[in-house]
């Protein structure tokens, strides 16, 4: 005899979390489909968890498993997972968060190799020092990579965590979780992800916490870390040793940080027991970095916003080649302008790169007088000489021809022969050498604005003494003129570096109108002065225009002062060890130029 099972009632609530189930795995596969190109590996997976009660960690990598984990009741914010598409553009920036975890975490996949350096006896102060070092350091080598990737990284700024108050007063807790947040929030303006704007509100909060002293010593440490190489394992401890041994004092090798016992270098989900519970009030410190981490990703989510309703088709219009057209020249025309006046300044709103000027220094003006001789030199043009024949003098009588002539004459045959050479020596035309340098002044560039100041100046006076062109243009926000062509400065312009955009393009339309690089003659050149971190239109713009400017015989300089600017191709990437050899860099490319003119 047979039985038969009753039949199981299938509930909305069961058919709902199926689907829910099957959305979530889904969500996954589309998630890992995107992990090998933002990590460069193609060994790395990525999970989702979810109901993972009292985690406040939003993502983690394990390199031992190369797992990326995102905490999906964080991650996801409420989103379905039927609605995030990972694998289109569009989706991507609907959702820039998600990528945003998903990019830092790969960050950590693909640059983060120092747990082999980490001893028995390495105190816990020293490896918390290297998790947040490396922490800004792998955004620095992600967005050096890919570019596109900064966007997605500011976005999940809300999911920083910023340290907690301690319940009890603790000064060496106070300090840690100053020092802390100065790194999370000023170390990633080094970084290149946020800029000096976006951070100025919460820097005198961290200023009064932790001393002005202390903080630049704290900023000078971690732009060494931002300098090592992926795999320097030694590198970062000892600078991570430096850095505890700066807040902690003579408790750096004892102390150990809240968070520091049980997290891997790498974070993870879990909470440890043994740290003291957070104070429920909030202080100035909290208060500051929190506005600014949210102020940052809200309005990174409003750009991805924009750029994804740009990348959504749109209908045709009745003409695009002329809109095309229009829009080409309205660029060129205000590119044009930018040199009309000493003081004018093109585009949007900006902070005004100019703080003020100066007398050159002795060394400055030793450079500009070695910068033009050295031009001079390459300009000169031995005399050229040239020989015509002549049937009168003046000349050198030639006498063979002189007896032709003779026997023509005496046979009353036409005089053909010609008895005088006559030697003519012309000065040899100089190329004419135009050089236009586009400074970078967002707020990544800060570290560079004095070099630039420098080097303005150096090359709009020896160009000047040459007999050459020069111009500079700086941008950010805005376009704002240094040196113009055919004035030589009296004063070094001082510069500062603080916008948070760029508007590449338009700088390059203007050097390239006003010197007439794509279409003029001789020996041209257009220096670079950049990080290449730019938005997404204008990394697109980029390589269009260099390369352009080298079909037309410009040679394209692109000086990467921290070797990991992002250069167009065309461009020749000049890496210099420090920063006063950009004027040495600049003065080679334009050698190099006259001679091949």
């Amino acid at each position: 005899m047979t039985t038969t099972a009753p039949p199981v009632a299938v509930t909305a609530a069961t058919a709902s979390d199926a689907e829910l189930t099957g959305a979530r795995d889904e969500l996954r596969v589309l998630l890992n489909s995107i992990t090998p190109m933002l990590a460069d590996r193609s060994d790395v997976l990525l999970d989702v968890a979810y109901d993972l009660p009292g985690s406040t960690a939003p993502a983690w990598f394990d390199p031992a498993t190369a797992v990326i984990t995102l905490n999906g009741d964080i991650a996801l914010a409420g989103a379905h997972p039927d609605d995030i598409d990972p694998t289109t553009p569009t989706g991507r920036l609907e959702h820039p968060e998600i990528i945003g975890l998903q990019a830092h975490e790969a960050s950590h996949a693909h640059s983060t190799r120092w747990h082999d350096a980490i001893a028995p006896d390495t105190p816990a102060a020293t490896i918390a020092a290297a998790t947040l070092l490396e922490d800004i350091r792998i955004e620095a080598r992600q967005i050096a990579r890919r570019p596109g990737d900064r966007l997605y990284l500011r976005a999940a700024s809300r999911y920083l965590e910023v340290p907690a108050k301690p319940p009890e007063p603790d000064q060496l807790a106070d300090a840690w979780r100053a020092a802390a947040a100065a790194v999370l929030l000023l170390g990633r303006v080094d970084a290149g992800v946020l800029t000096v704007p976006e951070v100025a509100a919460a820097r005198p909060v961290l200023a009064d916490a932790l001393g002005p002293e202390l903080l630049d010593t704290l900023q000078a440490l971690w732009g060494k870390a931002l300098m090592l190489l992926d795999g320097d394992g030694p590198g970062l401890l000892a600078v991570a040793t430096d850095f505890a041994a700066a807040v902690l004092g003579d408790q750096a090798e004892t102390h150990i940080p809240p968070g520091a016992r049980c997290c891997s270098p790498l974070g993870g989900p879990g909470h440890d027991p043994d740290d003291p519970a957070p104070s429920p009030d909030t202080d100035p410190l909290t208060d500051a970095i929190s506005a600014v981490l949210i102020a940052v990703a809200n309005d990174a989510s409003a750009e991805a916003a924009t750029e994804a309703e740009a990348l959504t088709p749109a209908a045709p219009e009745p003409d695009p080649a002329k809109k095309i057209e229009a829009k080409a020249k309205a660029a060129a025309e205000k590119a044009a302008t930018i040199f009309t006046s000493p003081a004018s300044r093109k585009g949007g709103p900006g902070r005004n790169p100019i703080t003020g000027h100066r007398d050159p220094t002795d060394e400055e003006r030793a450079a500009a007088s070695h910068l033009a001789a050295a031009l001079r030199k390459a300009q000169f043009r031995e005399r050229t000489v040239t020989v015509a024949a002549s049937a009168a003098p003046p000349g050198r009588l030639n006498g063979r021809a002189a007896m032709q002539s003779t026997a023509q004459r005496a046979m009353h045959m036409p005089v053909t022969a010609k008895p005088f050479r006559q030697r003519t020596r012309r000065k040899a035309d100089r190329p004419r050498l135009s050089i236009g340098i586009a400074v970078d002044v967002s707020g990544s560039m800060w570290w560079a604005a004095q070099i630039l100041s420098s080097a303005a100046w150096v090359i709009a006076q020896a160009a000047s003494r040459a007999e050459a062109r020069s111009a500079t243009v700086a941008f950010g926000s805005t376009l704002t003129p240094i040196t113009a062509p055919g004035r030589r400065p009296d004063h070094v312009t001082v510069l500062t570096a603080a916008d948070n955009t760029e508007e590449f393009a338009d700088a390059v339309r203007s050097l390239d109108c006003a010197l007439n690089l794509a279409t003029g003659t001789g020996a041209r050149v257009l220096v670079v002065v950049s990080d290449g971190h730019y938005r997404q239109d204008q990394l697109a713009q980029a390589p269009k225009l260099i390369k352009r400017l080298t079909a037309a015989g410009v040679a394209v300089v692109w000086l990467d002062i921290r070797g990991t600017a992002n250069v167009p191709e065309g461009a020749v990437r000049v890496h210099l060890a420090e920063p006063l050899a950009a004027i040495e860099a600049i003065v080679d490319a334009a050698l190099g130029a006259l001679r091949a003119a």
